[in-house]
């Protein structure tokens, strides 16, 4: 079994269903880049999406564990799952989509929001340790991907990811939500 077919089977383990799966790029891109989404997840009215190909482009800094990026938020459009598989198409060979990263789409994601770019910080998802999955030639673990206002970029440059995150009380799920500026 290749490590796309694991991935993804792991993928519907924890969800408990069956993900729609998007190929972005096709298939002339490779490594490839796939998202599977996953609808009511994890309640209703939310979508989650996971990203596969990220993990595929060596990073030597990538030493105990490769990433893909999860997104989860309380819509019913599945092009916030996309927009990651866009950013990651354009952006896996330069970037290491580390905590703090910032990713401006350059366009509104979806026409619910006025949202155009996202942060990568810790999973919100899972318990500690299972975001991380072992596969037959990779460690992966699940950073998550948060969508925000192009704007609250300054807010994060300089308080920093950390207390934009934590000290803020943001419900990130949240799509709709008011910009937190300072």
């Amino acid at each position: 079994m290749n490590t796309v077919q694991e991935y993804l089977d792991w993928l519907d383990q924890i969800s408990g269903s069956k993900g729609k799966i998007y190929d972005i790029g096709g298939k002339e891109l490779l490594p490839q880049i796939f998202v599977a989404i996953y609808d009511q997840i994890p309640e209703l009215e939310h979508k989650t999406a996971y990203s596969f190909g990220l993990s595929s482009v060596p990073h030597e800094e990538w030493r105990s564990g490769r990433p893909e990026l999860v997104i989860s938020v309380r819509s019913s459009d599945d092009s916030w799952g996309l927009a990651m598989g866009e950013i990651i198409k354009e952006k896996r060979d330069a970037h290491l989509f580390e905590y703090g990263s910032v990713f401006n789409f350059g366009e509104r994601i979806s026409d619910e929001s006025e949202m155009s770019a996202f942060l990568v910080f810790a999973n919100s998802l899972f318990d500690p340790g299972d975001e991380r999955a072992v596969f037959s030639d990779r460690t992966i673990s699940l950073s998550q991907l948060y969508p925000i206002y192009a704007e609250e970029w300054e807010t994060i440059h300089q308080i920093g990811a950390e207390a934009f995150y934590f000290e803020r009380e943001i419900d990130f799920f949240d799509v709709r939500r008011k910009r937190v500026l300072k």
